[in-house]
């Protein structure tokens, strides 16, 4: 089995199909996932790689800025208040 089908059998019942059905006839899907459509599975994995890429570094990006808000929040304190947050 090739390397592409270990991967298909692996994955199997993960929503990866469905997934791969949003770009690809649904017909197409089970050569995909067993390795015999190789170039079809590879521009699919690759843009499932690259999607959820991108919906990772969104969430850091928003995570990062929310930690900067907080930074800039404790900033703006009353000096009374900073010192007893900065000495916690």
């Amino acid at each position: 089995m090739s390397y592409l089908g270990c991967v298909g059998q692996f994955m199997s019942g993960t929503g990866l199909n469905e997934l791969f059905e949003t770009v690809y006839a649904s017909n197409v899907i089970p050569h995909m996932m067993s390795g015999k459509a190789v170039a079809r599975a590879v521009r699919a994995h690759s843009l499932a790689s690259t999607a959820l890429g991108i919906i990772l570094m969104r969430n850091h990006v928003n995570s990062m800025e929310a930690i900067a808000d907080e930074n800039n929040n404790i900033e703006c304190l009353p000096e009374c208040q900073l010192s007893s947050v900065c000495s916690a």
